[in-house]
């Protein structure tokens, strides 16, 4: 009996089928060998089921083909899925099917849920309605996450018990004047080098800091820290405040400090109302009573050895106003546009019957407005108010 050959249709059927059997071997090599769960399921029904989804859910193929893909759902998660993709069946829209992935929980074989990262989309081919999930098990970034959370949360704590420390929680009682401040951090967790402070030196004067070191965090904090205290050690005679800001500048310099702080110093004579201020690097302050800025020239400490500061003597009476403050306030921007010290002038100018408190409040909601609510640094202000003669 004569071979017949193979019909040319047969051996391209024969070439088909080789062909979809080799892309099929690839797939399932591929699929099986992602680290991912890949879950495929038809009219609700798990259909496929590869050997990671065996890893992270702990049923074998065998024990979860053909059940209820609910089944790998906690009860909330189900509910909301059914909600989910009838939705989809009425309206052909939803939040999830072909978008980024997102976070949801798995029910494993034991009963416990574990976070999972959620990738879904439609299957176009075969009958039913079918779709393939993507699921990463996520347990250890979220415990890392966690875990950086609460060294976070601790940070932020010490930050803000260390800003706290440099700012005063109770400003000594001075006969006739009024004081108050205002701090408004720009940043979670980070200390900034603003610090203000109010002190009685052996001459029965008052002194007042305004002081920020440059930079932010647990160093800066260090830094700031030692500044203060050491300016309330040299202050503590009474002395000028040029003198004062001399001394510090050379003690920080002798000690090796490179990182400069920006300074106004005021001592303040209830007495005779005499107020004497000098300044190193912060911006003028401001007299409203003649409507200036006192322009006190001189460079931040810890820059140039045996640098001289200039000083100026102010007799105030009574509702005569200063303000001192660090550069957070002038710098606040919108663009390229500064807020400047004339929207201060201008602003404290036109509200003036505010008490001291609202007052400095309110200018920094002022700044913050500017800059359309992006303050990009810290910001002090120190009123300063003569409350009788």
């Amino acid at each position: 009996m004569q071979n017949l050959a193979p019909l040319p249709d047969e051996e391209k059927r024969k070439e088909t089928a080789e062909k979809l059997r080799e892309s099929e071997e690839r797939f399932r090599t591929v699929v099986e060998a992602a680290t991912d769960a890949i879950v495929q399921c038809r009219d609700g029904k798990v259909i496929f089921w590869n050997k990671s989804a065996e890893r992270i859910f702990g049923y074998k193929a065998a024990e979860v083909i053909g059940k209820p893909v609910i089944s790998l759902m906690s009860e909330k998660i189900a509910e909301k899925h059914q909600k989910g993709l009838d939705r989809y069946l009425t309206t052909g829209e939803s939040k999830i099917i072909g978008k980024k992935p997102y976070e949801t929980c798995a029910r494993r074989k034991d009963g416990t849920l574990i976070p999972v990262e959620l990738s879904l989309t439609k299957n176009e081919a075969g009958p039913g309605i079918s779709f393939t999930g993507i699921l990463r098990n996520i347990t250890e970034r979220k415990e890392a996450q966690k875990k950086l959370n609460e060294t976070y949360e601790i940070a932020n704590r010490i930050s803000k018990t260390l800003q706290q420390s440099l700012l005063p929680s109770d400003i000594p009682r001075i006969s006739g004047l009024e004081i108050k401040f205002y701090y408004q951090a720009t940043g979670e967790g980070e200390v900034g080098g603003d610090f203000f402070d109010v002190f009685k030196t052996a001459l029965d004067t008052y002194g007042i800091i305004v002081g920020d070191v440059a930079g932010k965090g647990i160093e800066v904090a260090a830094e700031t820290a030692r500044v203060k205290y050491l300016l309330r050690d040299r202050a503590f005679d009474g002395s000028s405040p040029s003198t004062v800001i001399y001394r510090v500048n050379n003690a920080l310099l002798r000690q090796g400090i490179s990182r400069f702080t920006t300074l106004t110093y005021a001592t303040y004579d209830s007495l005779n109302s005499n107020f004497e201020i000098a300044n190193a690097g912060n911006p003028f302050p401001y007299v409203l009573h003649n409507d200036t800025f006192l322009q006190l020239s001189g460079v931040p400490v810890s820059i140039f050895e045996k640098e001289k500061y200039e000083s100026a003597s102010i007799k105030l009476h009574k509702g005569d106003l200063i303000l001192m403050y660090t550069d957070g306030i002038v710098e606040a921007r919108r663009q390229k546009e500064l807020f400047g010290e004339e929207r201060v002038r201008q602003f404290v100018k036109g509200n003036r019957a505010l008490s001291l408190n609202n007052l400095l409040k309110s200018l920094v909601k002022e700044a913050r407005t500017f800059s359309q609510d992006n303050l990009r640094d810290d910001i002090l202000i120190v009123g300063i108010k003569k409350e009788k003669e």
